[in-house]
């Protein structure tokens, strides 16, 4: 028995001994890199005039801002330079055309109604169309979506509401809530020793 006793742990010296000397050779190895991505995420803006429009939440993920990267995403940090909400198209449909009470959610957060939207952005709490809005009220909601992504989630649900002075159907009049989220972003490359 002290016989096959030596004999195993013998064998069992051997492979540790092999298997620490191997493990560092083996595979690609990681370099961390980082770069500024920017996306432009499109949410379709459409309903029947005067009637209160909820339309369902819409996902934004991660990989459509990171592409590749994102399986060996690290961590992000926002760039709030460059991001910006944008109401775009309304002008297309006619130049009183309002979105009132435009509200938007961003995961489990509270709504935050924006006012009302239209091309010339006057009236009571007016916002204007087709112009990018970039200041720290808007470009707070983009961190939002921002911090969502860069979770373990990967990805941030957005919902609108708004009630359309103007029925607005999307297929002819284009009418999109643009999100354009921009960050510096950590990940890691793999490459072959």
């Amino acid at each position: 028995m002290k016989a096959i006793s030596k004999i195993f742990g013998l064998m069992l010296t051997i492979a540790v001994a092999f298997s620490s000397c191997s493990s560092d050779d083996d595979g690609p190895s990681a370099i961390q890199k980082s770069g500024d991505f920017t996306h432009t995420y499109l949410i379709p803006i459409e309903g029947i005039a005067n009637s209160q429009q909820k339309p369902e939440k819409v996902t934004l993920k991660l990989d459509s801002l990171l592409g590749e990267y994102t399986k060996n995403f690290l961590s992000g940090e926002f760039k709030r330079g460059k991001s910006s909400i944008e109401i775009s198209g309304l002008s297309g449909v006619s130049s009183t055309a309002t979105l009132k009470d435009f509200t938007i959610t961003i995961g489990n957060r509270g709504s935050i109604n924006l006012g009302n939207c239209n091309p010339t952005g006057t009236g009571t709490n007016g916002f204007q169309s087709d112009y990018v809005h970039d200041s720290d009220k808007y470009t707070d909601i983009v961190k939002y979506v921002f911090e969502d992504m860069v979770s373990k989630q990967r990805s941030s649900n957005v919902t609108i509401s708004f009630t359309p002075t103007e029925t607005i159907i999307a297929k002819n009049n284009k009418v999109f809530l643009k999100i354009t989220v921009s960050g510096n972003m950590k990940y890691n490359v793999y490459e072959s020793k």
